[in-house]
């Protein structure tokens, strides 16, 4: 929504040191569909927060949607290192996956499924980081 994107344009222009903002401005403009916009959005807010999953993982997504796989991979592994939720856990098996590191998917997705033993998400990609169909 326009109101929207234009309410955190100013607030990201009156607070340039509230990575919130940062954050919020990339997610409405992954939405968006403006995946360039998104990542300079997420990426000032990475500068500003750095240890932030939230923001790890949309960033690591915008790049992974834009073909970078390779580069978000260490960002989807520090926010699983940083703040292990089924989010993160998930995008990084997905993109070890995607990437053909399926020894590595393996061992993250036996931790993950550990720790979140009823995310389907996470039992789905378990499997198939364990060679089983979805």
């Amino acid at each position: 929504d326009d109101s929207t994107l234009d309410t955190l344009k100013s607030v990201t222009k009156l607070r340039p040191d509230y990575a919130r903002g940062w954050t919020m401005l990339g997610e409405v403009l992954i939405r968006a569909g403006r995946l360039s916009d998104a990542e300079t959005a997420l990426s000032k807010a990475l500068e500003l927060s750095p240890d932030n999953s939230t923001i790890l993982v949309n960033l690591g997504m915008v790049l992974a949607r834009t073909g970078r796989e390779v580069k978000a991979v260490p960002l989807f592994e520090s926010a699983w290192l940083a703040n292990a939720d089924p989010e993160s856990g998930a995008a990084f098996i997905t993109a070890l996956l995607n990437l053909g590191q399926n020894e590595r998917a393996k061992t993250v997705a036996v931790d993950a499924i550990g720790r979140f033993p009823d995310s389907r998400r996470i039992r789905s990609l378990h499997g198939m980081a364990l060679g089983r169909a979805p």
